[in-house]
């Protein structure tokens, strides 16, 4: 009985550090937790960016493609009104 009380005396001190320390993990492992789902919402965000800046990008060079084919078609449509032009002066 005696060596238990100073064994006790001892434990006592040890467990309520650990009873602390576990405390502090607990509160840290929220903060983690708090940390990790706030990246993968940022994550998640900065995914949909991407991809409505793919899809921009994308329709951008769909426009530029559609800008080249009525250029060249306003070349050939000049071309045949002015062909035309002068055929119809010639008669």
């Amino acid at each position: 009985m005696h060596k238990y009380h100073f064994v006790a005396k001892a434990v006592e001190p040890k467990r309520e550090a650990l009873r602390i320390a576990q405390d502090d993990l607990a509160e840290t492992q929220r903060m983690l937790d708090a940390a990790k789902q706030r990246l993968k919402d940022v994550e998640n965000g900065l995914l949909a960016l991407q991809a409505k800046y793919n899809e921009c990008v994308r329709k951008k060079q769909e426009l530029e493609t559609k800008t080249k084919e009525c250029e060249a078609r306003l070349v050939r449509a000049d071309k045949v009104s002015t062909s035309l032009s002068v055929v119809k002066c010639k008669r």
